[in-house]
């Protein structure tokens, strides 16, 4: 396989994403990705597409040039973002629909091992920040192990522009970080996305428009699925500090590092005080 002679249809943080054949495509990481971390979301989505049904099937695992990439579905659809910029006066409608969508993965309870769970993800992730110092880690660390657990599947990097609609169907793509645990950390974590989350590419105007809609659906999405589900405020906001300090590993704008290492000390000084 020559990747030269596929077209690019696509681009991300982590991947670039070419056309293969009519129905399928590669997801190829960049070269700086390991190894271990594509071979692991391939593990993933072959577990996931067991479990639920609107999600692209995976297909294999390959190595090109040095790099690493999976094959899927290709879904023929446009991302919850573009609608909802096409059709701003329908954004609450597409907001509760979000939160109703992420209740129905939460519905997935699911045994698998600690590697997996979301309490280890957060710890390593908080381990692997070099922007925390060893005090804040340790700090951390406890406050996690006192975190309730849960059993149930998160994707761990749910919003709008992971969700594809194929004809009148969501499928819901990227899932890289799914783990398990308790839900509150999953709902926590698209709360700080949709808040103070920016668009890695796109142009000027998409960038600007999602910047100005993207709370508003945070907001819309947050009360939706407290009014139908069993957790309150006091339950999600547990998990902010543990997820903003993880999410500070990541490939981010450093406008948006600089927002959560600011409200991670914030949330610290709170706790000690």
């Amino acid at each position: 396989m020559d990747i030269h002679n596929l077209k690019m249809i696509g681009q991300g943080n982590t991947a670039e994403i070419y056309k293969y054949g009519e129905d399928k495509i590669i997801k190829l990481f960049r070269k700086e990705i390991p190894k271990e971390v594509a071979a692991l979301e391939y593990e993933k989505a072959v577990f996931i597409q067991t479990y639920v049904e609107n999600v692209p099937k995976a297909y294999d695992f390959i190595t090109e040039n040095n790099r690493y990439g999976i094959i899927y579905d290709r879904i023929y659809g446009i991302d919850l973002i573009k609608i909802i910029i096409k059709s701003i006066g329908k954004i609450n409608h597409y907001s509760r629909t979000l939160a109703l969508l992420h209740m129905s993965i939460h519905q997935k309870k699911v045994k698998v091992n600690e590697e997996f769970s979301v309490k280890n993800k957060l710890r390593c992730d908080i381990e692997a920040v070099e922007a925390l110092s060893y005090e804040q880690k340790e700090f951390l660390t406890q406050y996690l192990k006192e975190l309730p657990d849960g059993e149930v599947l998160c994707h761990f990097d749910f919003h709008p522009g992971n969700i594809m609609i194929q004809g009148k169907e969501p499928i819901i793509i990227d899932w890289m970080t799914a783990c398990v645990g308790n839900p509150c950390a999953d709902i926590a974590r698209t709360y700080l996305i949709l808040n103070y989350g920016e668009l890695p590419n796109g142009t000027y105007l998409v960038r600007k428009l999602v910047r100005l809609f993207q709370r508003h659906v945070g907001k819309i999405y947050y009360r939706e699925y407290l009014k139908h589900s069993v957790f309150t405020e006091s339950d999600i906001e547990k998990w902010i500090l543990p997820v903003a300090a993880a999410r500070l590993r990541e490939w981010i704008p450093d406008s948006e590092k600089k927002i959560l290492s600011n409200l991670v000390n914030e949330k610290m000084r709170a706790i000690r005080n």
